[in-house]
């Protein structure tokens, strides 16, 4: 009889379960791909209902269910001390009565038999993501943990994996790099713990003209205790009720102006690149000092929602020549997979065999049997067909394969065209996918094209099979006709490798055919700007239609959209 152990991460961002299976098999559901509300952080019960209908004997063979963070620990650890304001204190009660403190009577709502209930550590849940995700099995492994907060910490540092881990170093919450890129993101106009991926993207846009103020007044690094140290004049790490960005941070770096596009506005976009600079050098020495500690060491796992930052993972791997590898999916909306992962150590099970990482989703639903919706395109060659959908600058989308788990589309769900074509690219850009110019849509290239073009760290060359990593043309190699790359001249590309069984399997044969043959192909996620990814026919069917795309691609079959 088959047993299960669910882990469930929500509260935080995006709310996520994950289910692991004694027959070796493992299902990731992000929730809001089934309740369709863009980075939905309440109570998983669309996607527990959705576990319990795809599995009917679920309830009954539940080993265990496992929460990503303790719960009362999480709520105490940031905005309980004296002296902050009323608004803060109001909030916390709010957020009492909203958070995953009632996680058991929530679970009850949708499990009339309540399993054993376990907690794992908020920074283990990252830590178990990246080590299930990445397949390790080395006892030299450094993990290191950043992001905004959670149990009173932004952050830890661990060696070794499974029960034989150590703990090396934590940051409490006043040293949060997550807090403070958050602040930076709402200072620029734009929606925090949501947004900071189009700050990132600016940063290309500035000159790092206050590096060395910020050096000295705001962000210091102690190379020998490790210490990350932020200026609290100028940034509120702990009451809720005021804004996080402070008046002298106002006072030497100005304030966005509403009237006027945030690309004109050369001084905020200096302050963005500086802090980044800073973050990057930060976070670069803090590895280096690490892997000089400890010459053991053999590769370097991070996690968190601190290294969604694909420019700064780029930057540490361009720079660090050890394996350094980020989780595909290294925020809170992954941590569901570590909660899980955490249990079976707990209650010694082993549940795995195979890892299909980063496509553990479900199995994407055939659209043939929606014909009502679809139809099947009658052609003698699919591929000579999709040629001629690229040739005509025209986008097609993919639905095909098992849903992927992280923040970016691997062309399972994914929206396409050609990559080398600048008009192609910003139609699908702007006008479809209404972006903003600054950032330009990722292309999918070929291993091949990868080496002859590009400098990398080879160690770390598997982050850009999930777009985990920013990487740069080689200084002999003109780009000029490619519109994909950022001002800065990088690139965040997913790589395909011919050699991979894992892109064999789940990359559809045409698309897989393309890449061998040299082309470019652009890749975006199959959604309207603002809403989920598209989970269901039904979802694909009304995006479609309002995106105007007229044909989908299947398991190597071309649909047409009715």
């Amino acid at each position: 009889m088959k047993e299960y152990i669910l882990g469930i991460s929500y509260g935080h961002h995006e709310s996520s379960c994950c289910l692991f299976c004694s027959d070796g098999s493992v299902e990731y559901l992000r929730e809001e791909w089934v309740s369709r509300v863009k980075n939905d952080f309440r109570f998983p019960v669309f996607s527990l209902n959705y576990l319990k209908i795809k599995y009917p004997n679920l309830e009954l063979n539940i080993t265990a269910v496992c929460l990503f963070e303790k719960p009362l620990k999480n709520w105490l650890g940031i905005g309980t001390k004296k002296g902050l304001s009323v608004d803060n204190y109001v909030n916390k009660l709010k957020q009492f009565k909203k958070s995953d403190i009632y996680f058991e009577k929530s679970l009850k709502k949708v499990f009339k038999k309540i399993p054993n209930i376990l907690y794992c550590p908020h920074h283990l849940s990252h830590l178990y993501t990246s080590e299930f995700l990445l397949k390790n099995k080395n006892l030299n492994t450094l993990n290191i943990i950043m992001d905004a907060y959670g149990e009173g910490l932004s952050g830890a540092i661990y060696s070794g994996y499974g029960k034989k881990i150590q703990l090396l170093k934590e940051f409490d919450t006043s040293s949060s790099l997550g807090i403070l890129y958050s602040g930076i993101t709402e200072w620029c106009g734009f929606k925090p713990n949501e947004d900071e991926y189009k700050i990132m993207a600016l940063a290309g846009y500035g000159e790092p003209k206050y590096v060395d103020f910020i050096e000295r007044d705001i962000i210091q690094f102690n190379e020998t205790t490790l210490d990350i140290s932020i200026n609290p004049n100028y940034f509120n790490f702990e009451d809720s009720g005021k804004e996080t960005i402070k008046h002298n941070f106002i006072e030497k770096f100005g304030r966005l102006q509403n009237d006027k596009s945030i690309l004109d506005q050369q001084e905020i976009l200096n302050c963005i690149c500086s802090f980044q600079y800073i973050i990057e050098k930060t976070v670069i020495a803090l590895i280096n000092k690490l892997l000089l500690k400890h010459k053991e060491i053999t590769q370097v796992f991070l996690s968190g929602g601190l290294f969604h930052n694909s420019k700064l993972v780029g930057e540490i791997t361009r720079k660090i020549t050890t394996k350094i590898l980020v989780s595909p999916s290294p925020g809170d909306g992954g941590s569901s997979i570590g909660a899980g992962y955490f249990a079976m150590l707990c209650l010694n099970k082993n549940y795995i065999q195979d890892n299909n990482n980063p496509f553990i989703g479900p199995k994407i639903p055939n659209i043939d049997e929606h014909s009502h919706l679809f139809s099947m395109v009658e052609v003698k060659d699919t591929y000579n067909k999709i040629l001629e959908i690229l040739a005509k600058d025209e986008i097609f989308a993919v639905f095909s394969g098992y849903s992927e788990i992280g923040p970016r589309a691997l062309l399972s769900r994914s929206l396409c065209c050609n990559a080398k074509s600048k008009s192609a690219l910003e139609r699908l850009n702007i006008k479809i996918k209404k972006r903003e110019s600054f950032r330009p849509i990722a292309p999918v290239i070929h291993k091949k094209y990868l080496y002859e073009n590009f400098e990398f760290n080879d160690n770390s060359i598997e982050n850009s099979f999930w777009m985990g990593q920013l990487i740069w043309p080689k200084k002999s190699v003109e780009m000029k006709n490619h519109p994909f790359f950022h001002v800065d001249k990088s690139v965040r590309a997913q790589v395909f490798d011919h050699e991979s069984d894992l892109h064999k399997k789940f990359i559809p044969k045409i698309l897989q055919r393309l890449l061998n043959e040299g082309h470019i192909i652009a890749n975006t996620s199959l959604n309207i700007a603002g809403d989920p990814m598209v989970f269901i026919p039904e979802d694909l069917y009304i995006n479609c239609k309002r995106l105007e795309i007229q044909y989908v691609l299947q398991d190597d079959l071309l649909y047409e959209v009715l």
